[in-house]
Parts: structure tokens; C-alpha cells; sequence
């Protein structure tokens, strides 16, 4: 309904990362699915940058997103929107969903999550002007 609520809790900030990650990158994805608050999962880039209608064939929310792929996030239901982290704890994406018929966890790339992030700045600071 147009109301931003900042979370009360003191949490540490997490930064995004300046570079899109390399193939191969280590990773930690951080999430909280339910019964499993504070979970994490190791993992490294296998893929960069996958268009989002490569993977499926069925797009009824119309993604046009690039996602980035994990192997090894295969088994992280309930971890979407947890940050991915790169070596220097910074964010180099959001993880988005597992595909199971690819066998792969996908997060949206470094370069969606900051124009998402930009466009949602401003229509927030247009919506309190």
C-alpha cells in the first residue's frame, strides 16, 4: 500500500558487491526457510548470466531477468530473495528459485538486483515527496 517499514532489528549491513562474479567464484548463500532459520549453503558460479526463458517454458509473471547458476544450490528451497556472498561478504546476487529439472539454484544477477534496487529507490523517494 505505498508504506515503506524499515526492519527495527539491528542487523549488520550487507553491501553489494562492486563486480559481477567470474565463473567458478565461491559463494555462501545465506537464507532462513522455514524450520531452518539461519541456513547456508557453499557453493561456486557455474553460469553467469542465463536468461531467465532459457530455463523454463512456462514465464506466466513475465521475468526477463538474468540468472546466475549454482550447482550446488540444488537443494535450497525456501532460501528465495537470501543473499548470495561473495569472498569479501558482499552480495553479488539475490537467489530467486531451484529448478529441478536443471538441477541448479539460479539468483538474479549483480546487474537486475542494482537496477531493481535503483528503480525502487526512487519510486520510494517519490512516493514520500
Amino acid at each position: 500500500g505505498g508504506v515503506f517499514v524499515p526492519c527495527s532489528s539491528d542487523h549488520p549491513t550487507i553491501h553489494l558487491a562492486d563486480l559481477p562474479p567470474e565463473q567458478s567464484d565461491l559463494s555462501l548463500l545465506q537464507g532462513w526457510p522455514p524450520l531452518r532459520a539461519n541456513s547456508s549453503i557453499w557453493g561456486s558460479v557455474s553460469y553467469l548470466e542465463r536468461p531467465y526463458d532459457v530455463l523454463t517454458s512456462c514465464n506466466t509473471k513475465g521475468y526477463t531477468m538474468k540468472l546466475t547458476e549454482f550447482h550446488e544450490f540444488d537443494c535450497a528451497n525456501g532460501f528465495s530473495g537470501g543473499p548470495v556472498i561473495n569472498g569479501d561478504g558482499q552480495c553479488m546476487a539475490v537467489f530467486h528459485a531451484v529448478m529441478v529439472d536443471a538441477k541448479c539454484g539460479y539468483a538474479i544477477c549483480l546487474e537486475d538486483v542494482r537496477e531493481f534496487l535503483t528503480n525502487a529507490l526512487e519510486n520510494v523517494s517519490i512516493i514520500y515527496d
